[in-house]
Parts: structure tokens; C-alpha cells; sequence
């Protein structure tokens, strides 16, 4: 009797280990990115000559469609829309895993081509017990093209940052110039 009971027992757990090992855990991630258009921040202004790019750009996952109507982040935009100060330079939401750190793809997050200011970069949501967003993104604002020197003279401003984020709560990613807003629910 003894016997089966502890067969019973090896067995229970080790298929709860396989079920958890194999079970990833899927969220759907809301992005806005927000354009400031206060002027107070020329001192974070770097040359598009010394910027890099962003690592694994071309590798990210693009998100190309728009979100739905239901969207957590709409009635949010339609106000910011109307806000002189600020400008929407992307809304973006998709379904995805939440990955080890070492196997998490980056989404790619980019903006209308043909804007004025150009946002493009990588966001990746991983698991380590907590949910982390690593974001890598750059605003670059056209200007002008300086002819003399062959340079192009857009000014690029980079928000670079890892955080835990917490679900069902809006946490939101601050440059001087820009900004994101990350919203990460489970996804039923």
C-alpha cells in the first residue's frame, strides 16, 4: 500500500512539474508613445553622427496593425490628441509570451514613416518571477540637411530603460522629450 501511494505521490508531482515547464504565460502588452513638445530639453540632444543603432532592430517582431476599438489606451489617446503640448507618435498592442530573459524576442515599435518626428525601437517583456519591460527606443525629429558638411543634422533622443512593470496598472517609461505608456494584462 505504501508502495502505491508514494507511486501516486512521484507521479502527481512530476507531472505538475512537466505541466508547469511546458505552460508559458501569455499577456497582451499596450503601447503609447507620446511626443513632449516642451523645449526645455535641449541639453539631451546628441548628434544622429554619435548615435548608435538600436541592437537587434531589424531581428524584432514589427507590429504593424492598429489596436481595436476596445483598446485599454483609446480614450486616453483621443485626449491626448487634443492636448497642444503633446503629440501621439505611436499606439501599438499585440499578444505575446513572457519568455526567459535569454529566449524573449523584441516587438519592434514604430511610428508613421513620413511623421516629422520618426519614433522606431525595440520593446522586450520577459518573465524572472516578476514581468520585466526592457525598452530601446529612439525619437528622431526631422530637421534640415546640412549640404556643406553631407550630414543629416536631426537631432535623435534615446530612452533607454529596464523595469519591472506591474499587470493591469499603467506604468509609464519618461524622457524629457517622449514618453511610453505600457499597459501588460494576462491574456485569457
Amino acid at each position: 500500500m505504501k508502495k502505491i501511494i508514494i507511486t501516486f505521490i512521484f507521479l502527481f508531482v512530476a507531472v505538475n512539474i512537466s505541466y508547469a515547464v511546458t505552460t508559458r504565460s501569455s499577456y497582451i502588452v499596450e503601447v503609447l508613445v507620446i511626443q513632449h513638445k516642451d523645449k526645455s530639453a535641449a541639453d539631451e540632444l546628441w548628434p544622429v553622427n554619435n548615435t548608435k543603432p538600436i541592437p537587434g532592430l531589424d531581428k524584432a517582431t514589427l507590429v504593424k496593425d492598429k489596436p481595436p476599438a476596445y483598446a485599454k489606451f483609446n480614450s486616453i489617446a483621443e485626449r491626448i490628441a487634443e492636448d497642444k503640448r503633446y503629440k501621439i507618435l505611436a499606439h501599438k498592442r499585440w499578444f505575446q509570451f513572457a519568455d526567459a530573459k535569454s529566449d524573449a524576442r523584441p516587438v519592434r515599435i514604430k511610428g508613421e514613416e513620413n511623421a516629422k518626428p520618426v519614433v522606431d525601437g525595440t520593446l522586450k517583456l520577459y518573465s524572472k518571477y516578476y514581468i520585466y519591460v526592457e525598452l530601446n527606443m529612439q525619437l528622431r525629429e526631422k530637421m534640415r540637411k546640412d549640404e556643406e558638411k553631407g550630414d543629416d543634422a536631426s537631432p535623435v533622443y534615446t530612452l533607454k530603460e529596464k523595469r519591472r512593470v506591474k499587470l493591469k496598472q499603467i506604468n509609464y517609461f519618461d524622457h524629457p522629450k517622449f514618453g511610453l505608456l505600457v499597459y501588460v494584462q494576462p491574456a485569457r
